[in-house]
């Protein structure tokens, strides 16, 4: 890898260069640290979408308590 620096009039290094394509590999590399790497393409060069839950389907997998919405006993003194 072929790496320069730039300096100020002082002297001090300010930046680096690097060729292109080790920037890129480094990116690539930073992403999947993250664990936010590129959506996968298709044979034709397409990105896939991704799929996200439709709206409403969990419904029913969590059950309320009636008085759920009334005000709770350890709070009365605050309301009143």
């Amino acid at each position: 890898m072929h790496i320069q620096y730039l300096k100020d009039n002082s002297g001090n290094k300010t930046s680096v260069i690097i060729p292109l394509e080790e920037w890129e590999k480094f990116q690539v590399q930073f992403k999947k640290l993250q664990g936010k790497q590129e959506t996968p393409k298709s044979k034709n060069g397409i990105h896939k979408e991704k799929k996200h839950p439709k709206a409403g389907c969990m419904k029913g997998t969590f059950i309320l308590s009636p008085d759920f919405d009334e005000p709770l006993e350890d709070f009365k003194e605050y309301m009143e």
